[in-house]
C-alpha cells in the first residue's frame, strides 16, 4: 500500500464560544501532535502505532464533548464539532491501515 498522510485543519486562534475554556481546541491540538509526530516515524514503530491510538483515544472524547454542548443554537450537540473529530479518527485509522470493520451481534431476546 502506498504511504498515506493526511492533514486535518485544526484553528489556532481562539476557541469557540461554546467550547467552555477551549478544552475541545486543546484536544483537536494534542491528538493532531501525537500524529505529525507518529508521521514521522518508520510504519513498523510501535510508537508511531501508540500515538496513533493515543490520538484516536483523545479524539473520540472530543467527539464525546462536542455532542454534550446543549445550547439553543446547538439542540442535538455540536455536530459539525463531532463530524470533525470523526473525520480525523478516520483518517488515523486509514493512516495506520486499519480499515477492517469491526461488527457486533446481539443475542435474540
Amino acid at each position: 500500500m502506498a504511504e498515506l498522510s493526511s492533514v486535518i485543519a485544526v484553528p489556532m486562534d481562539s476557541h469557540l464560544p461554546h467550547d467552555t475554556e477551549g478544552k475541545l481546541l486543546r484536544m483537536a491540538h494534542d491528538a493532531t501532535g501525537k500524529v505529525v509526530s507518529a508521521q514521522s516515524m518508520l510504519r513498523s514503530s510501535q510508537l508511531r502505532k501508540k500515538l496513533y491510538k493515543e490520538a484516536i483515544c483523545i479524539r473520540l472524547q472530543e467527539r464525546k464533548g462536542w455532542l454534550a454542548i446543549h445550547t439553543d443554537e446547538f439542540p442535538a450537540g455540536d455536530v459539525e464539532g463531532a463530524a470533525q473529530a470523526s473525520l480525523a479518527i478516520a483518517c488515523y485509522y486509514l493512516e495506520m491501515d486499519e480499515l477492517h470493520l469491526q461488527t457486533t451481534t446481539r443475542k435474540q431476546r
